[in-house]
């Protein structure tokens, strides 16, 4: 776990993930991971719309990830189209 930026609020955080998703793109695989927080990880595949692969699995992350991130925490797991060049 890295941290990449500090923000204050659920929908600045939630803006800096899709942002850095974007940069990631385009995906050929996604799961999108959150520790007991639904709603946000919800309103964060909303703002990804097309960047989001048609399938991708929402995944609730271990208690180890948790540890790390504390409650409520979202994130994601991809992998790029381009990944075998």
């Amino acid at each position: 776990v890295v941290a990449v930026s500090r923000t204050r609020t659920q929908r600045a955080w939630i803006k800096d993930l899709v942002r850095l998703t974007e940069e990631e793109g385009p995906l050929e695989r996604a799961a999108l991971l959150h520790s007991h927080n639904l709603p946000a990880v919800s309103t964060y595949a909303e703002m990804l719309g097309d960047q989001l692969p048609s399938e991708h699995e929402v995944v609730m992350t271990s208690p180890v990830i948790g540890t790390h991130t504390g409650p409520n925490g979202i994130g994601i797991a991809t992998v790029r189209k381009n990944w075998r060049d």
